[in-house]
C-alpha cells in the first residue's frame, strides 16, 4: 500500500468543492491533506475472530463499516480497510464515485495487487502504478481541453442540467438512508451462460429474420432486456399512468474508453461512461415452466434488445466527443445529472477481478461483494468468475453464470422472483 500511494499520491486526497473554476461553477477537485500522503490516511487494518463466510450479506445501503471501511467519509477519493479474519484476508474498498467509475477502480486494485507480488519478490518496481500516473493528469488535460464539436448532438433526455442537491443535515440524512434501507431488498440472481446463450439465438434470429434489422445482439443485450421486462411487467399498475404517455425506459452506462483513438485511455482511471436508453415495452409473459420459452416472450425481448444494441452502437466517437462538448458548455457543472429511467443497469462483467494475482501468501480473489447507496429497480451485474471444470483427468473452464444483484421493493421483488421467464433463465 506504501508502494501504491507513493506512485499515486492523489489516492490519499480528498474532493472539495470549489464555487467557481475555469469558467465552471461548482467545481470539483482533489486535494491532498498532506504534502507526502501517508498510508493511515487510506488504510485501516481490523482483526476478527471469524471466518471470511462470516462477513455481512450485501444490503441496499452497503454493508457496514466493521468490513467495509466506510467510515472514512465521502470526500475521501479511496480507502481501504484490510480485514484479517481467521481463514484469508477481507480487503474493503470504497471510492469516490466522483473521481472513478467501476472500471476505475478495477485498475486501482490491479495496481495493488502488482505492488503486493512485488514486494514479496523484494522488487521496487511498480510498472503498472507507474503508467497509471504518467496517464492520469495528461489524459484529464486532454480531456478538459477538447475542442467545441460544432454538430452537437442533443444529450438532453439523458442528462439533466438543472439538479439541485439539498443541504441536508446529517441526521436527516442517516434516516433517510435508513428507511431506503428497509423499504428496499437487495437479492442475487445467477443466469446460467447457456439460457442467455439460448435466448440470444431465438432473438437474433427474430431481429434479423423478422424485423429484418442488421443487428446481431450480445449476450449482454438480451441480459439487460430480460431484466428491463420483467422488472416492468411486476411493476404495479399505478406506474402504467405515469409512463402512458412515454413508456418505460431502460438506463445502462456504457464504457467509452475504447472509443478514443488513443490507446492510453485504455487505463484511464476517471468516470468514462455514457449513458444508453432503451423504451421498454411488454404484455403479460408466456414463459413455460418446460425447456423453451414461447413466441411472445422472444418477440418481447428481441424488441428491447435490439433498442439496446441500437443505443450502444450510436456511442461511437462522434458521440463522445459531442458529450464532453456538451459538459463543457455546462456553466455550472454542480446541475449537471443524469435522468434517472425506470430501469438502471451497471455491469462490471467484464472487471478481471478474479484473475489479479496479490503473490504470496494472499493469491487470488476468491469472493466479491458489492455494495452501493439504494435505488430502486437497480441491476449491478457482477464481475465474471472463473469456473473450473475436471472431465476425464482433463481441467477446462466454462463460461461463468451471469451473476445480477437487483435491488427492489420488498413487493417488487417477490413478484419479480416468481416471474415465469426469470425462472426459467435462473434454472
Amino acid at each position: 500500500m506504501t508502494r501504491l500511494l507513493s506512485t499515486l499520491p492523489f489516492l490519499g486526497g480528498e474532493v472539495v468543492g470549489t464555487p467557481e473554476l475555469n469558467g465552471h461553477r461548482n467545481f470539483h477537485q482533489v486535494q491532498l491533506s498532506n504534502t507526502v500522503p501517508q498510508v493511515d490516511d487510506i488504510l485501516k487494518i481490523k482483526s476478527h475472530l471469524l471466518p471470511v463466510s462470516r462477513l455481512p450479506t450485501p444490503t441496499p445501503c452497503g454493508a457496514s463499516s466493521e468490513a467495509s471501511g466506510n467510515e472514512a467519509g465521502p470526500s475521501v477519493v479511496d480507502f481501504f480497510q484490510a480485514n484479517r479474519m481467521t481463514d484469508g484476508v477481507a480487503l474493503g474498498m470504497s471510492f469516490h464515485h466522483a473521481v472513478f467509475d467501476g472500471t476505475g477502480a478495477e485498475l486501482v486494485l490491479k495496481a495493488l495487487a502488482e505492488c503486493c507480488r512485488a514486494f514479496k519478490v523484494g522488487s521496487d518496481a511498480a510498472p503498472l502504478a507507474s503508467e497509471f500516473a504518467d496517464n492520469e493528469v495528461r489524459l484529464r488535460a486532454l480531456i478538459n481541453e477538447m475542442p467545441v464539436v460544432v454538430e452537437e448532438q442533443d444529450h438532453t433526455s439523458k442528462y439533466g442540467t438543472s439538479a439541485t442537491i439539498p443541504d441536508m443535515p446529517a441526521s436527516e440524512e442517516e434516516a433517510r438512508m435508513a428507511s431506503l434501507n428497509t423499504s428496499l431488498v437487495t437479492s442475487r440472481f445467477s443466469f446460467p451462460a447457456p439460457k442467455i446463450e439460448e435466448l440470444r439465438a431465438f432473438c437474433n434470429v427474430y431481429v434479423q429474420h423478422t424485423l429484418g434489422l442488421e443487428l446481431v445482439l450480445s449476450a449482454n443485450d438480451i441480459l439487460n432486456a430480460l431484466l428491463a421486462t420483467s422488472i416492468k411487467r411486476e411493476a404495479p399498475t399505478r406506474d402504467a399512468e405515469s409512463h402512458s404517455s412515454s413508456g418505460a425506459h431502460l438506463q445502462m452506462a456504457v464504457n467509452i474508453r475504447k472509443r478514443f483513438r488513443q490507446a492510453d485511455f485504455q487505463n484511464y482511471l476517471g468516470n468514462a461512461v455514457a449513458m444508453v436508453r432503451a423504451s421498454i415495452n411488454c404484455a403479460e409473459t408466456t414463459s413455460p415452466t418446460g425447456t423453451a420459452v414461447y413466441g411472445q416472450d422472444i418477440a418481447q425481448l428481441a424488441a428491447v434488445a435490439a433498442e439496446i444494441r441500437k443505443g450502444v452502437l450510436a456511442v461511437d466517437e462522434k458521440h463522445v466527443y459531442s458529450l464532453l462538448s456538451f459538459m463543457q458548455e455546462q456553466k455550472d457543472w454542480g446541475a449537471l445529472s443524469v435522468k434517472l429511467a425506470d430501469t438502471s443497469i451497471s455491469s462490471w462483467r467484464h472487471l478481471s477481478v478474479y484473475s489479479m494475482d496479490f503473490g504470496e501468501p494472499l493469491g487470488r480473489i476468491g469472493g466479491f461483494e458489492m455494495h452501493m447507496i439504494p435505488l430502486e429497480n437497480v441491476c449491478i451485474v457482477m464481475p465474471r468468475a472463473v469456473c473450473a471444470t475436471h472431465m476425464n483427468g482433463f481441467s477446462g473452464r466454462t463460461d461463468a453464470p451471469w451473476e445480477v444483484n437487483v435491488t427492489m421493493t420488498h413487493a417488487g421483488m417477490k413478484r419479480f422472483m416468481s416471474d415465469p421467464l426469470i425462472v426459467w433463465a435462473t434454472k
